[in-house]
């Protein structure tokens, strides 16, 4: 699986992500910096968390909450 980040402040939606990641057997960094999130809201035009930055085959992508809940459906589907 790809190297995967979550951005989380330990929210109910963040630990919503980690469990659903753990579901999944995900190996993911959890990133609870506050500068580290501070970058990557800048950068992805995003104020809340999670976000859920994945890298993949053809780039990095990131997720809000809602699309990662997607990704995670998608991954469990092809793996299942």
């Amino acid at each position: 699986m790809a190297n995967i980040r979550l951005y989380s402040t330990g929210c109910p939606k963040c630990n919503v992500l980690k469990k659903k990641l753990d579901a999944l057997n995900a190996k993911y960094d959890v990133i609870t910096d506050a500068d580290e999130i501070k970058g990557i809201c800048e950068a992805t035009h995003n104020d809340s968390l999670p976000i859920l930055q994945v890298d993949e085959a053809w780039g990095t992508v990131t997720y809000d909450f809602a699309r990662a809940i997607d990704w995670m459906k998608k991954v469990g589907e092809d793996n299942a």
